[in-house]
């Protein structure tokens, strides 16, 4: 089960322009179904970047991350 989802990047910042693209970490649960239900589900002509968080990603990443990232989803008990 999906533990939370962090938008991140420019979309988080609130820099971005109509045509940046979103940018989600997600931590926990079955990643590979989650991004495709994003991937099948969604028509939008938006590119969405999805990264597995729980996963080996570059400490700037991370960083900017937890400095930027704002909660789009958390799990509660």
């Amino acid at each position: 089960m999906l533990r939370n989802i962090v938008l991140f990047g420019s979309r988080a910042k609130g820099n971005n322009t109509e045509r940046s693209d979103i940018d989600m970490a997600v931590y926990g649960g079955d990643f590979d179904g989650f991004y495709w239900d994003i991937k099948e589900k969604i028509n939008s002509l938006l590119m969405f970047d999805i990264i597995q968080a729980d996963s080996a990603i570059s400490d700037d990443l991370k960083h900017e991350i937890e400095k930027d990232g704002v909660i789009i989803y958390e799990k509660t008990r």
